[in-house]
């Protein structure tokens, strides 16, 4: 996925994050929010990334980004 995230976003990619769920647990009680996960939730989500784009132009970026998610939905690593 990383490669994919490479291509299809190229030079607006500026983190690419794995996570496991007990670190999203661990962020979500630092932050003291339930944002990503419910509690027991690991059996449907065992894994999370997080994908941050930099960019000038929002447009440009959200289309990328729609490309990069649709290509990841297809192959079937989005859920």
């Amino acid at each position: 996925t990383l490669s994919t995230a490479k291509e299809k976003l190229g030079e607006i990619l500026s983190a690419f994050e794995f996570m496991d769920y007990e670190v999203v647990c661990l962020v979500q009680q630092q932050q003291q929010q339930t944002v990503l996960i419910e509690e027991d939730d690991e059996s449907d989500n065992p894994f999370f990334l997080l994908v941050e784009t930099q960019g000038s132009n929002s447009e440009h970026d959200r289309e990328k980004m729609e490309q990069f998610l649709e290509c990841c939905m297809e192959d079937g690593f989005v859920v």
